[in-house]
């Protein structure tokens, strides 16, 4: 019994580490793929892509190039 505690201890553990190593919201965004922060920032975005919003006040846009990066 106790084993069996033991083995899901470390199971529970060893998923948690998993699935915060592996959160989306570490990760940046590609392009054309939603972003958050301020328009024209990178936001965020990957590196050389800027987070652009038709209008400022929305909360998310979609990130594109940065002009003369690609």
């Amino acid at each position: 019994m106790k084993l069996a505690m033991f083995l899901l201890l470390v199971s529970c553990v060893a998923i948690t580490f998993t699935t915060l190593l592996v959160s989306p919201a570490a990760a940046c965004h590609d392009f054309d793929e939603p972003c958050t922060g301020k328009s024209g920032t990178q936001g965020s975005c990957c590196e050389g892509f800027k987070c652009h919003k038709n209008n400022p006040t929305w909360r998310e846009g979609r990130c594109y190039y940065i002009e003369g990066t690609k």
